[in-house]
């Protein structure tokens, strides 16, 4: 009953993503679980994402990423250059690339079979990542936990924290919308919109 992340697939599946009872798609009105049984490396699971290529990515808590396609699970650890087995978030990018948000290791891209590390040392805020997105200018934002939000743009990283406006530095979640607004939900601050460089911000009490 522990739902953690939620894809629709591009053959109209629904993927659930559980805390201790592996992986369930939903299609058509019927239940198939995956589980360890049948090749997952770990029935806990932190985070979902569908690639172009069909593939469905499985960030697992404590056994790296797993990639399902074509009925077999394949999976990368940190001795395969992940930075942590704890994989809280997953994004493709607009090149191929493919995001991995680490719970405590960093920032990884996968690409080519290689992964690319990026960490505090290469500028981040923190190595606690929970949500990764990336804009209509092709700007990756990262959400870190308690370091703020986190911009990538030509391999460098300008954060914003709650010194510059952000409601908390806990981000969970990104979203840009039509009108080029981008939405961060923190866990306990609220909800803040960035606007032409600037914050607002909307609690309870709005």
């Amino acid at each position: 009953n522990h739902v953690m992340a939620l894809c629709v697939s591009r053959d109209s599946s629904l993927w659930v993503a559980t805390y201790g009872g592996g992986l369930t798609r939903l299609k058509e009105g019927t239940f198939t679980t995956y589980t360890t049984k049948d090749g997952m490396s770990n029935d806990m699971i932190f985070s979902l994402f569908e690639s172009r290529d069909g593939a469905l990515w499985i960030g697992t808590y404590g056994s790296g990423l797993s990639r399902f396609k074509d009925g077999i699970f394949t999976s990368y650890t940190t001795k395969d250059g992940l930075l942590s087995d704890m994989v809280s978030s997953i994004y493709e990018d607009r090149e191929g690339n493919l995001w991995l948000g680490t719970n405590g290791g960093g920032l990884s891209r996968f690409k080519n079979g290689k992964f690319t590390s990026y960490t505090i040392k290469e500028g981040l805020p923190s190595n606690a990542i929970y949500s990764i997105y990336e804009d209509r200018k092709s700007n990756l934002w990262i959400g870190t936990d308690g370091g703020g939000l986190s911009c990538l743009q030509e391999g460098k990283f300008t954060t914003y924290t709650t010194r510059d406006g952000l409601c908390d530095d806990r981000v969970r979640s990104i979203h840009e919308d039509r009108a080029g607004n981008l939405w961060i939900g923190t866990d306990g601050g609220g909800l803040s919109r960035l606007l032409n460089g600037k914050f607002s911000s909307f609690g309870v009490d709005e």
